[in-house]
């Protein structure tokens, strides 16, 4: 009798057993797969990133671009700054009258306003008279007298770009006389002022005479 009992609780036992083993394996099967909304999810959301990126990448390139351009524009903004091309010398007057020439006194001159539109370059000044002599002034800048009285054969000034330049007459009273008519009749001291793009300048101051 005993030994049939053992049976029964063996038998038993094996059920269970394989009652627990079902059930585990019932559960594994039962996780269900992700859903295909998540996937859609994470694909969006990928899209996203990547339009994202894109949008950036965009704005670096057209900011590049921007600055490669008002680069260049400065370069030759600046190139044509600092190599001027030539340009005409517009006097506001061109006579002058000096009343009296005395040896006594100190040197009259006159003085003519000029305003340079680009750089030209003056490559001669010369006078009609011995007593007179010119030169050209402008931003701090001096050159040499030139005139009947100071010969040259090479006359060179590069005028600034776009500021106001003055041509300086002086008369010498120490050989004015020498010049000077007789009787009344004013005395005309003539500037010629030529520009390497072919511009002739005419400037009289008049001395004497009534």
């Amino acid at each position: 009798m005993n030994h049939n009992m053992i049976s029964l609780e063996s038998t038993s036992n094996i059920a269970s057993i394989t009652s627990t083993e079902g059930v585990e394996n019932t559960t594994e099967s039962a996780v269900p797969p992700p859903p295909g909304g998540a996937w859609l999810a994470e694909d969006e959301e990928q899209v996203r990133s990547r339009r994202a990126s894109l949008k950036l990448t965009l704005a670096a390139i057209a900011v590049g671009g921007l600055v490669m351009i008002g680069s260049m524009v400065w370069v030759a903004v600046t190139q044509q700054v600092a190599r001027p091309m030539p340009g005409p010398l517009v006097a506001d007057h061109n006579t002058h009258r000096i009343e009296s020439v005395q040896a006594d006194m100190p040197a009259p001159s006159a003085s003519f306003l000029l305003r340079a539109w680009g750089a030209p370059l003056v490559t001669e000044v010369s006078t009609n008279l011995q007593c007179a002599s010119a030169r050209l002034v402008q931003g701090g800048q001096t050159s040499r007298w030139f005139g009947f009285s100071h010969p040259s054969d090479q006359t060179s000034v590069q005028m600034l770009p776009y500021q106001p330049a003055y041509l300086e007459v002086r008369i010498d009273p120490s050989i004015h006389s020498l010049d000077a008519p007789s009787g009344d009749e004013p005395l005309s001291h003539n500037v010629l002022l030529k520009t390497e793009d072919g511009q002739v300048l005419n400037f009289e101051v008049t001395t004497g005479g009534k």
